[in-house]
């Protein structure tokens, strides 16, 4: 069932050889109007990828596309009257959220909405800054807070605090921040204005929940030259209540510095990305804005990079996803080593566009981004590749090895105060979700014949309990269940159907009962592996894990061999114990009685049998404490 292949590839006059996919690979577009722009995509809980976006022909709708783990279309939706998704999440409970806007009518403002499973709205907001129309405000992220609640940031233009008019420059953003609880029902909204220069752009692209309150990302403007549209990028944070605690921005005049992405981390430390000119940066920074570590990855002249996303990784590094810039656009995935800033592994992806790039880490240790490119039209173009950032090689352009310089971030904060105004204006969002039917070119596809997506044990009374899942399936007869005491020798313990072919996840479990009657106290660990094979007879092995049992506090007794003049077994005790032991007739009456000194663990038992009847007999092994009962058929 394993393929490899070997296949060079000639990128920029590079030839590089491509090891064997480990996972599901693919490169699917996805087109539904003249210009797609990809807001967030997520891993749903059940492995599914969830696609928010923005469609674009004559105007603007919202979109969610559901696929499957190989990328096949489950459900496609657009939300009326929402303008633009910029965002989707996972929610607790399984459902999602979305933040983005709408763009006309009375209830035009920031967008929230919640959504099932299925696509079916739970419920939906906008939220405004003012009750003057020609406001226009959107949601760049929206995370689900610690109360429960949810938490968007973003921006609005041509704002009216007063409700005497927009303020006096046109055309120029501030940012918003909008926080709600579960229900979508308004706890708090603030506009922050970063000057008192109502030019060019201010807006917020993303937030983070720390312990004692929100850290927020993004730029402001430079300076209040019209024309300029050079910015610095900020950090800003705020108590849970939307109070302002401090903001610092970083850059240098005539450049522009943007910060496009946060995240918290387990050490209650922030993780962010942007751009920091014509490359793009990392910082690490702690409650308070001091900045811990963070560097900078490329050079001053083309390529230019600008990072859209970061995030840790399963194994403790991180990742950043971003677009390439050097007369076309790309997009590109790093993973980092935090110690030190350097590369581990590179790889830029080349497509006609290749802008906006968005994605996750997936639970098979590799990645999934969405992008926009396009010829004739600008689509959706999805990549999910395996853990070192290959796709499959077969069909598509190979991404390139890709190792730009790496150099100290350069940054440093300068302390701003801005102005903050409360505003309270929200609105119920009668929001219709319309099927769409967009249409799905693969590219390139590699799907792995059984896609693993866990596989655990554990210590039960009645035994060993595995547990295993599928992502999906092909020409899956079964999987063996295999045992051992060293992970070198294997015995099969038990067998189970597969699901033959499936692109669902699929959940299977087995229970090894003889560990528990026979071998709990002969050792405290075992190794189990799943040979899995196809109808064929091609098979391939999981990964190897072990179970630590708990210590049997009961006897066990196992009688293996009944022969005319011999009863052979082993009696397990917990402790070292003098026992007796007694053969009796159906009626309890005992027939003979033998003794032993049993030692902690297994004691062997042979006891001569020779004068019984044939018949059906019991055994009872016993002392002031314990006892146990088994029966055996004298021949």
């Amino acid at each position: 069932m394993k393929k490899f292949f070997l296949t060079s590839a000639f990128s920029l006059f590079i030839f590089y050889f491509l090891p064997a996919q480990t996972t599901t690979t693919f490169r699917i577009s996805y087109n539904y109007a003249a210009f797609d722009l990809p807001g967030n995509t997520i891993q749903a809980p059940n492995k599914d990828y969830v696609l928010g976006g923005t469609n674009l022909t004559f105007g603007g709708t919202g979109s969610i596309l559901r696929l499957d783990t190989v990328g096949a279309i489950k459900w496609a939706k657009i939300y009326s009257p929402i303008w633009g998704i910029n965002d989707v999440k996972n929610v607790t409970g399984g459902e999602y959220i979305v933040s983005g806007s709408v763009a006309t009518g009375g209830n035009a403002g920031l967008a929230l909405m919640r959504f099932n499973s299925s696509g079916g709205v739970v419920w939906g907001k906008s939220f405004k800054t003012s009750a003057f129309n020609g406001s226009s405000e959107a949601g760049s992220r929206v995370i689900e807070t610690s109360d429960g609640g949810f938490l968007s940031a973003g921006y609005t233009y041509d704002i009216d605090p007063d409700g005497g008019g927009a303020l006096p420059i046109f055309d120029s953003a501030n940012y918003f921040i909008v926080k709600t609880n579960g229900a979508g029902v308004l706890s708090w909204a603030k506009v922050i204005l970063p000057t008192t220069v109502y030019i060019n752009d201010h807006v917020l692209n993303d937030v983070a929940e720390v312990s004692d309150g929100y850290i927020f990302v993004g730029n402001m403007s430079e300076n209040g030259v019209v024309g300029d549209d050079n910015t610095d990028a900020i950090i800003l944070k705020t108590d849970f209540s939307g109070n302002f605690l401090w903001m610092n921005k970083y850059g240098a005049s005539g450049s522009s510095q943007s910060f496009n992405s946060a995240v918290t981390l387990g050490s209650g430390e922030v993780l962010i990305c942007g751009t920091n000119d014509t490359r793009t940066t990392y910082l690490r920074i702690n409650s308070v804005g001091t900045i811990a570590s963070g560097y900078r990855y490329g050079s001053a002249f083309l390529p230019a990079l600008d990072g859209w996303r970061i995030f840790p990784t399963a194994d403790g590094n991180y990742a950043m996803m971003g677009m390439y810039f050097s007369f076309s656009f790309n997009s590109f995935i790093l993973k980092i080593n935090p110690a030190n800033g350097a590369i581990i592994w590179g790889k830029r992806y080349p497509a006609f566009g290749g802008l906006f790039p968005e994605g996750q880490q997936t639970a098979d240790g590799g990645y999934v981004m969405n992008m926009m490119s396009g010829t004739v039209s600008w689509d959706y173009l999805v990549l999910k590749t395996d853990p070192t950032g290959l796709i499959p090689s077969s069909g598509c352009i190979a991404p390139t090895i890709y190792n730009p310089a790496v150099s100290a971030h350069g940054l440093s904060a300068t302390a701003v105060t801005p102005t903050f105004l409360t505003v309270s204006n929200e609105n119920a969002l009668a929001i219709t979700p319309l099927n769409i039917a967009p249409t799905r070119s693969v590219e390139c596809s590699y799907i792995m014949p059984v896609e693993m997506l866990s596989f655990e044990g554990k210590s039960k009374n009645d035994g060993v309990e595995l547990t295993w899942s599928t992502a999906s399936e092909k020409n899956n007869d079964y999987f063996a269940i295999e045992r051992s005491v060293n992970a070198e020798e294997w015995e099969e313990a038990g067998k189970i159907s597969g699901a033959g072919n499936s692109s669902t996840v699929q959940n299977y479990e087995f229970v090894d009962a003889e560990i528990s009657s026979q071998y709990s106290m002969l050792n405290t660990q075992y190794y189990y592996r799943l040979k899995q094979t196809d109808y064929d007879g091609s098979y391939e092995y999981s990964k190897i894990i072990s179970v630590k049992l708990s210590p049997a506090d009961d006897w066990k007794l196992i009688l293996n061999n009944f022969s005319e003049d011999e009863l052979k077994g082993k009696l397990l005790v917990s402790e070292k114990a003098n026992v007796a032991i007694d053969i009796m007739d159906m009626q309890g009456r005992i027939i003979q009685r033998e003794k032993l000194n049993a030692q902690k663990g297994v004691n062997l038992l042979d006891v001569n049998i020779a004068r019984l009847d044939q018949g059906l007999y019991f055994i009872k092994a016993y002392n002031s404490d314990k006892n146990i009962l088994s029966k055996f058929v004298k021949k």
